[in-house]
């Protein structure tokens, strides 16, 4: 019997399903992969950038030179960056050429931008010199000024950096007293009461405002019995009573609360313990280490920093307690997460014999000074270098230039040392890393030979970025980086042939450098492909598998509805 399983609209349905099926499996997974192949590409192009050089000038690629040089290192929030901007054309197009400028942070956020169209003649050069406006809302840092150039279907983008700074204030107003002579109105306040604390035993009050006030409980220990106790407590702007100011060092202000009692005095207390919460969210929002908490309490002459102690958390708060010799006023106070922002090239390359200095730049973007801040150099011997500061106190915002000078011995060996820079204060601890390139004057001949080799392996990379372009693999940054490359390797002859041998020894290994970076990026998208291929070839797989039980569902339906034949008894 010939059972027709597909028919009619079913048939149509269901070839439709599967054809939508395929499609978004396929768009999916080549989504997928493309966008793991463009984060190693841009991560590997980063790396490059930041390790063969700090300087600004990037060379030819195609058509033109840019160079771009920012006027001024640091700049406030709400004041404008200033950059020099200079095109030279030394191709041969001569069409219209667009010039974009912009601001962008280290996560690559853009922020104020311009634009403009010009027509560089063959040969001729452009040069303006273009401002942008920080605005007062970004965080400081390390900012990016980036310059793209496009002519038809070429693009080329550079970028200089330059830090960002937000004015800070040396102090804070103290927290209110609330009421009375020029104090600020308080705008929480609870108040709430016990009857009896028996002498040399502990009463407990507590608060039913504890997420606006941040104070739960407060125990108290007397040396006497005293009764109809009353705890208020306020929460506050500014104080009248309280003559110091809090430093900004100190950490960021989470609670102003002024505790007032009655029918007790400060005199009669022989414990008193706080205890209060702090939410969750602000200590994430403010980057608070949340074991640097502290309550501070006003002395009458200046502000004491209290026994503080983290009891536990939940989902929302983290909860401490406090011991204080009495009631006053008191802020809640949190240290930020020591922070620092380090400048530095990955790799170092340096001659034998030949001194060099390389520079580290370390912001401290954290809220408190870094005292006795110093940089040390691990895996090197230190004969080898001498870092200048020894040691410095670094300011709120301020920024630090380390200077390491190289002088590596004759008798050290050529090859790559992988280096720990430890950066260390009295507050921190920081391990960054690098590489330092050892590396050995080049005579002619060995530089003609080292020359010609990486020359052959340009053309291999060239060849082998179209085959992936041809694929689909964008592969523009890539490009870029061989460019810069082949430009070095120029540079590396003109400086050789004029006998600077140790700069163009230097030049050739930074060429050298940027091909390794390409070859290891290349070896690292084709397994990525083939994972691609792969994972096409299951969804194809498991669609065929889902056809088949498909089939045999419907076989098995159909079978149950054929009609029994009737049984034929013999006479």
């Amino acid at each position: 019997m010939n059972i027709n399983i597909l028919n009619g609209k079913n048939k149509f349905y269901f070839l439709i399903f599967v054809l939508v099926i395929i499609i978004l499996g396929f768009s999916i997974i080549l989504l997928y992969f493309h966008a793991i192949i463009e984060f190693i590409i841009t991560s590997r192009v980063y790396q490059v950038l930041s390790s063969i050089s700090s300087a600004t000038v990037v060379p030819s690629y195609y058509l033109y030179d840019i160079v771009l040089v920012c006027q001024q290192d640091v700049v406030n929030v709400g004041q404008s960056i200033s950059a020099n901007i200079t095109v030279t054309n030394n191709g041969e197009y001569e069409g219209d050429t667009q010039i974009e400028w912009w601001i962008e942070d280290v996560y690559g956020t853009n922020y104020t931008s311009g634009s403009t169209i010009v027509n560089i003649s063959s040969g001729e050069t452009w040069t303006s010199t273009k401002s942008l406006l920080v605005p007062s809302y970004v965080s400081a840092g390390i900012y990016y000024y980036k310059v793209r150039i496009i002519a038809e279907t070429y693009s080329n983008t550079v970028y200089d950096t330059f830090e960002v700074q937000r004015p800070t204030t040396t102090t804070i107003p103290a927290p209110s007293g609330g009421g009375g002579g020029g104090g600020g109105l308080p705008t929480t306040s609870e108040t709430s009461s016990i009857e009896i604390i028996e002498a040399e035993k502990i009463g407990s009050i507590d608060f039913t405002k504890s997420d606006e006030l941040g104070i739960q409980t407060i125990l108290i220990e007397t040396k006497n019995t005293v009764y109809n106790v009353e705890i208020k407590i306020e929460e506050t702007s500014k104080s009248s009573e309280a003559t110091e100011a809090i430093a900004t060092e100190d950490g960021k202000f989470y609670k102003h609360l002024k505790i007032s009692p009655t029918n007790i005095l400060n005199s009669d207390i022989t414990k008193l313990v706080i205890r209060f919460k702090v939410e969750k969210s602000w200590i994430k929002e403010n980057g608070i280490d949340p074991d640097k908490i502290v309550l501070k309490r006003y002395n009458g002459k200046e502000w004491d920093s209290l026994p503080t102690t983290k009891l536990s958390e939940d989902d929302n708060y983290y909860y401490y307690e406090a011991e204080s010799p009495g009631f006053s006023i008191f802020t809640i106070i949190g240290q930020t997460l020591s922070s620092i922002e380090v400048l530095y090239d990955r790799e170092f390359v340096v001659l034998l014999e030949v001194p060099k200095v390389y520079q580290i730049k370390i912001k401290n973007s954290g809220d408190f000074v870094l005292h006795n801040l110093s940089v040390y150099l691990q895996g090197l011997e230190s004969s080898w270098y001498l870092v200048e500061p020894n040691k410095i106190d670094l300011e709120i915002n301020d920024t630090v230039t380390f200077k390491i000078n190289f002088t590596v011995p004759d008798s050290a060996q050529i090859k790559k040392y992988p280096v720990n820079i430890l950066i260390k204060s009295d507050e921190l601890e920081k391990t960054v890393y690098l590489t330092l390139n050892v590396i050995e004057v080049l005579e002619k001949t060995e530089f003609g030979n080292f020359r010609e080799s990486l020359e052959q392996e340009i053309i291999n990379l060239e060849k082998e970025l179209r085959e992936l372009q041809e694929r689909g693999i964008p592969a523009d940054s890539l490009y870029r980086l061989l460019y810069n490359a082949k430009e070095k390797l120029e540079l590396a002859k003109s400086e050789m042939e004029v006998g600077n041998l140790s700069e163009a020894s230097i030049l050739i290994n930074e060429a050298k450098f940027i091909i390794d970076v390409i070859k290891e990026t290349i070896s690292e998208i084709k397994p990525i492909r083939m994972g691609a291929f792969w994972s096409i070839f299951l969804i194809v797989i498991i669609i065929v598998a889902l056809f088949i039980v498909f089939l045999v569902l419907k076989i098995r339906k159909e079978s149950r509805k054929r009609p029994k034949l009737p049984k034929i008894e013999k006479w």
